[in-house]
């Protein structure tokens, strides 16, 4: 029995590294794309959270090499302006050449590969797991 359940928490573990592995590389790979470009708050937008607080949220504006200007509405949700966030305030960003609409804060860029490592991390768990069930059955 426990030899049975042991099999199935390897494959589980396996199939949760292979995902978190495969997950972590595309994010490397994505992530080496990205160039970097000098930002300007230019204003703010407002917008409602689920409960129904609003929230302020800079908008930023870019250019890329090509000289082509790109607004960027930050994710961050914020309930009173800083002088980071400040009108005229240069920021540092991140946009893909194959999208260049699009633009990244390179301090909240790591967030996306938070899901990959935890997918590791429970695979790695999954496996040590299975292996002392094994071996507990097998001694």
């Amino acid at each position: 029995m426990w030899e049975i359940a042991g099999g199935i928490g390897t494959l589980l573990g396996l199939w949760f590294v292979g995902l978190g592995a495969s997950l972590t590389r595309r994010h490397l790979r994505w992530k080496a794309r990205l160039l970097s470009v000098e930002g300007q708050v230019e204003g703010t937008g407002t917008a409602r959270n689920r409960h129904g607080q609003e929230f302020i949220f800079p908008e930023i504006g870019y250019r890329t090499p090509d000289g082509r200007k790109h607004r960027y509405a930050s994710g961050l949700q914020l309930y009173r302006m800083s002088a980071t966030w400040a009108e005229g305030s240069r920021i540092e960003l991140l946009y893909d050449p194959t999208m260049p609409h699009m633009a990244y804060e390179p301090d909240r860029l790591n967030t996306y590969a938070i899901g990959a490592r935890l997918l590791l991390a429970a695979g790695s768990i999954e496996l040590l797991a299975s292996a002392a069930m094994i071996a507990s059955a097998w001694f």
